[in-house]
């Protein structure tokens, strides 16, 4: 069974336990002012090659600005060729994702 850990920000790094989890759920699922930057992806993305684990990017339910901040994210993913699982709480970045971008693959959330 792969173990997993769900990581909002870089300081929860702290809990993270080598040998115990596979992958990295990365950003937070209720709030668009919470979506990471595409730095702070980026440095979260050497944690999970460095240690060998897989990724996942988070997203929340989002207005217009929200998904604004989600393309930068998927167009940085997508030029640094980073196929991912993307988990999916809201039908617009559903459509955003299915329209635009072909390298994820969607979950559903909550």
């Amino acid at each position: 069974m792969e173990e997993a850990i769900h990581i909002t920000n870089l300081n929860n790094l702290k809990y993270f336990q080598k040998g115990e989890y596979q992958r990295i759920y990365w950003g937070g699922e209720f709030c668009q002012n919470l979506i990471p930057t595409h730095t702070d992806t980026e440095k979260i993305l050497g944690f999970v090659k460095e240690n060998n684990l897989k990724f996942s990017f988070v997203t929340p339910f989002v207005s217009e600005y929200g998904l604004k901040r989600l393309r930068i994210i998927f167009n940085w993913l997508n030029k640094k060729k980073i196929n991912c699982e993307v988990v999916v709480n809201d039908w617009g970045v559903l459509g955003c994702l299915h329209n635009e971008f072909g390298g994820f693959e969607p979950v559903f959330g909550r």
